[in-house]
């Protein structure tokens, strides 16, 4: 079997991503620096690294309650290692769950106006990703800030500019407002940063098993059995 790529080479004993030896790296480079390497083939700028370390800290953590973070623990209350533990939360990613900034950085990657691709959704009575919070019904503080960091780092903001476009057809459509959210900004971010669509949820996944690792971890040190269900009938 044989694989060709580009990320990577040995030559002489020496391993190198894109060019850059592990060796440099290690000694010079962070691990946000590492994975835009690994995602673009170059190495961020210093706005390009801020905005990037943002969009990894959003995706983090956000409470047991999601399914990445509680299948973990779960997994690991039935006697798996952590490993395991985080590979059932990255399994418990999906379109309904991590998976909509890839679909929102798709549709803000459209050519079509605001207005169009709005009529679209609504005529297929289809959510549109990136747009909506059953918390925040005026503005995802979490999208704000990303936005202003996107802003501030001197990024190109196309994508930001689609997608408050696309909140205010949507908003003028439908009598209501439906805010930008994390999902959203996220995508709006990502592509900020020059990456594709897919790198949405590539990035999501890995910030996220930061969490995965925390929560299965933490269920492990607690000792309190397997986690059973109480059906109410």
């Amino acid at each position: 079997m044989e694989f060709k790529t580009n990320i990577s080479t040995t030559e002489g004993g020496t391993h190198s991503i894109y060019g850059k030896s592990v060796e440099d790296l290690i000694r010079d480079a962070s691990f946000t620096d590492v994975i835009f390497l690994l995602f673009s083939g170059k190495m961020p700028t210093v706005a390009q690294r801020t905005v990037l370390d943002a969009l990894l800290v959003a995706a983090a953590e956000h409470g047991v309650e999601a399914p990445s973070l509680y299948a973990p623990r779960v997994s690991v209350a039935s006697g798996n290692s952590v490993h395991v533990g985080i590979a059932g939360g990255v399994l418990a990613i999906g379109s309904a769950h991590g998976g909509a900034g890839e679909a929102a950085a798709q549709l803000l990657s459209r050519t079509e106006d605001a207005e169009t691709l709005v009529a679209e959704y609504l005529q297929k009575d289809e959510r549109m990703p990136g747009f909506g919070h059953k918390l925040y019904t005026d503005v995802d503080p979490r999208a704000a800030i990303i936005f202003e960091n996107v802003k501030a780092a001197g990024l190109p903001l196309e994508a930001f500019t689609k997608a408050y476009a696309i909140e205010a057809a949507l908003e003028k459509a439908k009598g209501k407002k439906f805010p930008l959210n994390i999902d959203g900004a996220f995508a709006a971010g990502t592509l900020a940063l020059g990456l594709t669509p897919s790198a949405a949820t590539a990035l999501f996944v890995l910030a996220r098993v930061a969490g995965m690792g925390a929560h299965a971890m933490e269920e492990i040190g607690q000792k309190g059995g397997y986690r059973r269900l109480e059906v109410k009938g």
